[in-house]
């Protein structure tokens, strides 16, 4: 779901955050700190999103923005492949 939030102006990744708070009690530890790890980048995205769509009408914004999307897209790329291996995200 979080590969797709930079396409779909981010309700994907309200869906994941969501899964991940309702998911109170994972069958195991790794993937705990996995559905923590997708509430910290759910926060920082909304932070650093709220900042770049403030700051478009400077060209920071649009900057940040773009900035955002790849950090989005590598962390989803990491995640899942650490997800895929049966390990922590960091």
């Amino acid at each position: 779901m979080v590969v797709l939030a930079p396409f779909t102006a981010g309700v994907t990744l309200v869906l994941a955050w969501l899964i991940a708070c309702l998911a109170k009690n994972p069958a195991t530890p790794w993937l705990a700190e996995h559905f923590a790890a997708v509430r910290v980048v759910f926060w920082w995205s909304l932070f650093w999103a709220v900042v770049g769509y403030i700051l478009t009408m400077l060209i920071v914004g649009w900057l940040i923005l773009a900035t955002l999307s790849i950090w989005l897209w590598y962390r989803a790329a990491m995640g899942l492949k650490r997800l895929n291996e049966q390990r922590a995200p960091y």
